[in-house]
């Protein structure tokens, strides 16, 4: 009998990294019940995102892979000298950036297995709102970044990442519809907390789990946007990674010591919603009768009116804007003095 594989693919903002944590917390549980969550691909020590594996299908050549965290050979080594395990569980959002060919190739890499593909949909607008604080925090991300408002229109309200019926029919085209799962991610809907929820789309129920605290939570406005004029300031050809986010740590551990981070960003009126939903609309209704047999794919496609944050760099006062560079100055000091 072929093993199971639950491909989790995200896609990203979708909870991911808190599923990937709490794996990793309860990955000696799941051993016990033969559920194997491979360490080949990993990146990080706290997490069991597989990352590595999904990057060696989507650029090779770039700096992203590196061989040392594993690849596909050493996926199946890990597997065979894991006789015992009955599924298997790969994790990494980044899985659903590939395209036709790259998941055709996954598919023949996987063909021994009976694969089971999980995607969570999350309401466009809020991903976007999130997909917007990530490339603000990113060090991927080199180039001067816009206020959210700006960012949203200049990218027609929409995201590669926010066309749902383009992911899925990829994905479908290869393996097939039966071989999808796909979960609408709101709390409201979760069976359990999310980790509880995406173990049973594994068809796996453990009585006791550590749940992990949510991950990648954004921060408060003014955090965002100190963030955001740093960032449009740089000169990113002479900054690397490593010291990008230790100066995001700094700014962020500030927000947390002046209470800028209690009321977290919110973007989001009536109005910038509508149009970005709107934007999705058509698509959004095909996978709502296709794939969930209802008219609205999210059940509170009713908009809130919301009151949205606006905060430009007018906005901080002269002391706020003293006291940041005062603490960042520090802390650099102390930690990165080759930081110039």
């Amino acid at each position: 009998m072929k093993k199971k594989i639950f491909l989790h693919i995200g896609p990203h903002k979708t909870g991911t990294t808190t599923i990937q944590i709490g794996l990793k917390h309860n990955e000696n549980m799941l051993e016990k019940h033969k559920i194997l969550c491979p360490n080949t691909g990993r990146t990080s020590q706290q997490s069991v995102g597989n990352h590595n594996l999904a990057w060696v299908l989507l650029y090779p050549q770039i700096e992203n892979f590196n061989p040392k965290f594993g690849t596909w050979d050493d996926f199946h080594n890990e597997v065979i000298n894991k006789p015992k395990a009955k599924k298997i569980i790969i994790t990494s959002e980044d899985f659903s950036s590939l395209d036709l060919n790259q998941i055709s190739h996954l598919r023949e890499i996987l063909k021994n297995f009976d694969v089971k593909v999980i995607l969570y949909l999350r309401r466009q607008d809020k991903i976007l709102q999130s997909t917007w604080v990530e490339v603000v925090r990113n060090a991927w991300t080199k180039v001067k970044v816009e206020s959210f408002f700006d960012w949203v229109d200049n990218n027609n309200y929409s995201a590669t990442t926010t066309d749902y019926l383009s992911i899925i029919k990829k994905w479908e085209t290869v393996f097939s519809k039966e071989d999808l799962i796909l979960k609408i991610f709101n709390p409201s809907n979760f069976k359990g907390t999310l980790l509880e929820d995406f173990l049973l789309s594994c068809e796996i129920k453990i009585n006791k789990i550590i749940n992990p605290p949510n991950a990648n939570v954004s921060p408060g406005v003014k955090t965002i946007e100190a963030i955001r004029l740093i960032k449009a300031n740089l000169n990113f050809s002479e900054f690397d990674r490593k010291s990008w986010n230790f100066l995001v740590e700094c700014i962020t551990s500030f927000g947390d010591k002046y209470d800028w981070n209690n009321s977290k960003i919110n973007y989001l009126n009536k109005d910038l919603s509508e149009k970005i939903m709107n934007c999705h609309r058509d698509t959004n209704k095909i996978i709502a009768k296709e794939y969930f047999q209802r008219d609205c794919l999210f059940k509170e496609d009713s908009i809130i009116e919301n009151s949205a944050s606006k905060f430009l760099f007018e906005d901080f006062s002269k002391d706020e804007i003293i006291h940041l560079f005062s603490y960042l100055l520090t802390r650099i000091d102390q930690k990165h003095p080759h930081i110039t």
